[in-house]
């Protein structure tokens, strides 16, 4: 089952209903996010300084992501997944059918973090087993006090914590490692509710949008462009890392992180990166 109607979800209620969903396309999901060392390989540089090569890239949009896998599936040799148009903010189309790496959609990221159980974070119910979060990852998180009831408390950090290496915490039971917490994960979909689905959903795929070609650049403003992102991430409360949660930013965010204004802006620069997927054979 999928979503959560439990009052875990008192900010909002994108987790609701609970309900079913059968994916019948086998995949290949990556066992950690993508690292800076794999990034640099592929892209040549790291968004930002690349200190520590085993941590996740992070500081990565959307439309950074799908030109990553694009451009890795042509070293690999594999037709990609993407069409991508010209600039900064292209129209997109997959091909789910390619051979290439892509994106996760939401459906099969929650299926891989939670192997097969219903723990609440990626292997454990514990979140300091699992993930990477505001109690343990070096910030002081007096900003965010206030957001376990529901309300965003004004506040100022003296200092500010960061991603840490990959695979340092306790893997899920399939084996797949970070899915809670360290950085929140780009996927596929267009964020958008689950209200509407009832019985069996079958490989669920933009929250009730297009199974195979969509615009990022439509003209209904700024909730058709936006993209979701699971899993959490280093400065966010446990609750935000649990494996139901789903949250969502512009496909062109952290665009402006290159000066942030503020230590908070730093962090919030520092919070998206993604893991890959690709067909079965």
């Amino acid at each position: 089952s999928w979503g959560d109607d439990s009052a875990a979800t008192w900010e909002t209620n994108n987790e609701r209903p609970r309900h079913r969903v059968r994916l019948t396309q086998p995949f290949w999901i990556s066992q950690t996010p993508v690292t800076r060392a794999l990034w640099q390989a592929v892209m040549g540089k790291c968004p930002r300084k690349a200190e520590g090569l085993t941590r996740p890239v992070d500081t990565v949009n959307w439309f950074d992501c799908v030109r990553f896998c694009n451009r890795l599936s042509a070293l690999d040799g594999l037709t990609p997944a993407y069409r991508i148009g010209g600039g900064d903010t292209p129209k997109v189309s997959l091909n789910r059918h390619a051979s290439g790496y892509r994106l996760p959609t939401e459906a099969e990221w929650e299926y891989a973090a939670k192997a097969g159980t219903e723990l609440l974070f990626g292997g454990s119910n514990d979140p300091d087993e699992v993930a990477w979060y505001e109690m343990n990852s070096g910030g002081d998180t007096r900003l965010l006090a206030g957001r376990g009831a529901g309300v965003l408390t004004p506040g100022r950090r003296s200092r500010c914590g960061d991603v840490s290496p990959v695979g340092l915490k306790k893997a899920n039971a399939w084996n797949l490692y970070d899915c809670s917490g360290n950085v929140q994960e780009w996927c596929q979909d267009r964020y958008n509710t689950y209200q509407g689905r009832t019985g069996v959903t079958v490989n669920p795929y933009e929250c009730l949008g297009s199974l195979s070609l969509f615009s990022v650049t439509g003209s209904r403003g700024p909730q058709d462009r936006r993209r979701s992102t699971r899993g959490g991430h280093w400065f966010d409360p446990a609750a935000y890392c649990r494996l139901t949660y789903r949250d969502g930013s512009d496909p062109d965010a952290y665009k402006d992180c290159v000066s942030p204004p503020n230590i908070y802006a730093l962090a919030t620069c520092r919070s998206c990166g993604f893991r890959i997927v690709r067909r079965a054979p």
